[in-house]
Parts: C-alpha cells; structure tokens; sequence
C-alpha cells in the first residue's frame, strides 16, 4: 500500500480503473501467486471478485487503506478457504460536487474445518 499511495494521483486513478475492471489481472500483475492460489482467484464467484475490486478501486482513489489478513491453514485436518471482508468505509456526497469518503476495507481469509 505504501507503494501504491506514493503514485501520483494520475497513476494510482489507472490502478483504481485496472483493479476495478479486472481484479484477477490486477493481482497476477502486482502478486506472485502459487498454483493454488491462483486456483482460488481464478475460481472465486464473479459477486465476490466484482465486490472486491470496487471495493478497492474505491479505497485507492481515497488512498484509503486495504487491509489483508490471513490465518494460517491446519495441517492436521482438511478444510475450506474462504475470503470474508469487513467494511468500515463511509462517503459522503454533496449537491456542489463534493465527495469525500473515510474508513477501511479489511480482506480475511479464513480456513474452516471440513
């Protein structure tokens, strides 16, 4: 995010636009995913990659922050990947114009035992 924020206000509005657009490109473009990850994005639900990328693209624009937490996996048992995310953003519009928004967007992925 540092990175990201120190992009002129032009460039961080292209990765808005990209992330927004394409949420699975954007993250092969600016990740290193391993197979199995990139097995998850590739089939994630369109609801959820839609939800996600607007999301961010909203926070980018705002240089709000994104945050993503992940819990690490048993290895004991088998169990279900899931992405949760909790939203804390709110915005404000005016009639002249004016929009400001505040708050954060968290993405957890979490593990459930099968």
């Amino acid at each position: 995010m540092v990175d990201l924020y120190a992009l002129s206000d032009n460039d961080l509005k292209i990765q808005a636009d990209a992330i927004k657009a394409d949420l699975r490109a954007w993250v092969n473009d600016n990740f290193t995913l391993s197979s199995p990850q990139q097995a998850y994005l590739t089939n994630l639900d369109e609801l959820s990659v839609n939800y996600i990328g607007n999301q961010c693209s909203l926070c980018f624009l705002n240089r709000l922050p994104v945050i993503l937490m992940q819990e690490e996996p048993s290895d004991d048992l088998p169990q279900l990947k899931f992405i949760r995310t909790e939203n804390t953003i709110r915005t404000n519009s005016n009639d002249t114009g004016s929009f400001s928004a505040s708050g954060t967007f968290i993405i957890r992925i979490v593990y459930q035992n099968i």
